[in-house]
């Protein structure tokens, strides 16, 4: 197939580079940026530029077979793309539209180009996964570096504190700490499918010290969110394991105790800052919502801007506005910069910008999506175990975006890629197993029998 390349090409060992630095930097919201005339260019959009760019002006090994692979669910997003491309006109800032139409079309390229790269190789995608889980473990990292820098009076990179000068919220490299723990959400995610199932892409106590690190940095954001979905996940898993233990009459302690250690950890923290800045410093983590006591403009904010959204849906049902014209609209709506304006929910955003036929294919590629993640999650393949985990990272982090950002975030699309790189190996081995099974013969073997 073309664009499989060997272990030993060097040709690859740029493309996975240039993939590796566009992974590593996708959360990089305030650090690392070009501007140039008004316009900011990320230089994980640059580094993954050049990874496509490489892939396609590269001259290939000449033993390298010469068709593609079609990435899981590409034609259901091919289908919403077209529509995205045929609306783009329909907003008050066209050069903006067209912006958001490009990348859209960036990203789809990026998960053709990477499943190319990296889809046909048991080892090329192990060395990708260790490569990504690492990313989360580095931006996690940073993130405690930037609290224990802020406890002492440094600022970091800090956009948000709980005291001023002495008790930061994490954000790492993202625009704020709600970013940071939605980066952050996807790769929490991963290490929990492969630790509960004992996939350990590096040894087992390093595995569970990313765990930890992953889970202290989207605890000590401080995002809502990011702390609701670990609860949920947490209580999920205690319910489990009670249930496991009533029917089976048996204790599993591996994972149990690095939740409880977790739980201890956090325990402590939540001491420390009580300690040091008071109870009522915490209170800040009601404001917005109408809790406690508090005014409820964040809760009402975000309300009016998905009711923005819905009545854009209700002027022009079937003709979308494209993913740039929604904010375009909704800046119309209120009379507001186009800077001010967002939008609420990226699933009503997407209907709103493909129009109700467009947004069928949407779910199409979602759907194909999930289940093409979570098909082999039965297996004991540490490979089908990866590819579930990679799912679940993605139903995490689609359901933290339900409430912030919009879809077009860099990392969404590249844990997307992530994905496909991953079935369209799994895919094809256990393709394979079952034809063999049938004793069903391959298109391959059935072309080389007729000539």
């Amino acid at each position: 197939m073309r664009g499989v390349i060997r272990p030993s090409d060097s040709r690859f060992k740029t493309l996975n580079f240039l993939f590796m630095v566009g992974l590593l930097l996708a959360s990089f919201d305030i650090a690392l940026n070009i501007e140039i005339n008004d316009l900011s260019f990320r230089t994980a959009q640059i580094a993954h530029a050049l990874f496509m760019a490489f892939y396609f002006l590269t001259p290939r090994p000449k033993n390298e077979p010469q068709n593609s692979t079609q990435p899981l669910g590409f034609k259901w997003l091919l289908f919403w793309g077209l529509f995205l491309v045929v609306w783009t006109p329909n907003t008050y800032h066209l050069g903006f539209s067209i912006a958001y139409t490009c990348y859209f079309i960036f990203s789809v390229l990026l998960i053709y180009v990477s499943v190319q790269v990296f889809g046909h190789s048991d080892q090329r995608i192990y060395a990708l996964l260790r490569g990504y889980v690492l990313t989360f473990v580095f931006v996690a990292s940073f993130g405690m570096v930037q609290f224990v820098a802020g406890l002492v009076g440094i600022d970091l990179l800090v956009t948000q504190w709980w005291r001023v000068g002495s008790l930061p919220r994490l954000n790492g490299f993202s625009y704020e700490p709600s970013y940071y723990a939605t980066y952050l959400i996807a790769g929490w995610g991963m290490l929990v499918w492969m630790i509960e199932r004992k996939v350990y892409l590096f040894r087992k106590r390093l595995m569970y010290s990313f765990f930890l690190v992953v889970t202290l940095a989207i605890i000590l954001s401080s995002s809502r969110m990011g702390i609701l979905i670990i609860g949920i996940y947490l209580v999920y898993y205690f319910a489990k394991e009670c249930l496991f233990i009533f029917t089976k009459f048996k204790v599993r302690f591996g994972f149990l105790k690095v939740i409880g250690f977790a739980a201890l950890a956090v325990t402590g923290l939540s001491l420390l800052v009580v300690v040091t800045v008071g109870a009522d410093s915490l209170r800040f983590l009601l404001i917005g919502t109408g809790l406690g006591g508090t005014a409820n403009h964040s809760a009402s904010m975000r309300i009016g801007q998905f009711e923005d959204t819905l009545i854009l849906i209700g002027q022009s049902p079937i003709i979308g506005y494209g993913l740039g014209g929604v904010l375009s609209n909704i800046a119309y709506l209120n009379g507001i910069n186009l800077e001010e304006a967002t939008g609420m929910n990226i699933t009503i955003e997407v209907l709103a910008a493909s129009g109700v036929f467009g947004f069928i294919f949407f779910v199409m590629f979602i759907a194909e999506t999930l289940y093409g993640a979570f098909s082999y999650a039965h297996r004991r393949d540490p490979l089908a175990q990866c590819l579930a985990a990679a799912g679940l990272g993605f139903v995490l982090l689609y359901t933290i975006l339900q409430f912030n950002q919009n879809i077009m975030r860099l990392f969404f699309w590249n844990h997307l890629a992530v994905i496909a790189v991953i079935y369209c190996q799994v895919s094809i081995k256990y393709g394979a197993a079952a034809r063999r099974k049938l004793r069903i013969p391959s298109k391959t073997t059935v072309a080389s029998r007729s000539s």
